[in-house]
């Protein structure tokens, strides 16, 4: 298993990073990997691409600081393809193609419970999903924000163009 920036794949620019998951690894969220932004108020919007390989099984979640902490946005795409939130089937998204995320959600005063995911595949007219629920109703800040191999067999996926902003 390993995370690594590669340049066998891009979506722009000449590399990407490359989480490759194997059968060998002890527990079913490793590999992740996470960054630690520290968003607490306001409006954030996540937009990242993702290209799949066949068998990916990935989760990308928002969480709070603390224990225990509170979860936010959070969504698995499974090894089929399917996307799904808050255990609500939602779309499918294809394999080997560049996907377009993005991910909004309100922080601190502005935080509802809920949130917005947006799909943009190649060929395919953009899917928007609003008011989705938060894992947490509470949910207020963001301190962790994670992607996680779900997969217990070897796959491969990449990642690209991360952008996280607050929306004015």
């Amino acid at each position: 298993a390993s995370i690594r920036v590669t340049s066998e794949l891009a979506r722009s620019g000449r590399r990407s990073l490359q989480i490759v998951d194997s059968p060998a690894l002890k527990e079913a969220y490793n590999p992740h990997f996470f960054y630690t932004p520290h968003l607490r108020e306001g409006k954030a919007r996540f937009a990242f691409a993702l290209h799949l390989k066949e068998g990916a099984d990935v989760a990308v979640e928002w969480r709070t600081g603390g224990y225990p902490f509170r979860v936010g946005p959070s969504f698995r795409i499974d090894p089929a393809g399917q996307v799904t939130a808050a255990g609500k089937p939602l779309a499918r998204v294809p394999r080997e193609h560049w996907i377009e995320v993005q991910v909004r959600c309100g922080l601190g005063k502005a935080a509802t419970g809920k949130w917005s995911l947006a799909l943009a595949v190649p060929g395919q007219d953009p899917q928007l999903f609003p008011d989705l629920p938060c894992g947490s109703e509470d949910f207020d800040a963001l301190e962790w924000l994670g992607f996680i191999s779900q997969a217990r067999s070897r796959t491969v996926f990449h990642v690209d163009d991360v952008k996280l902003e607050m929306e004015k």
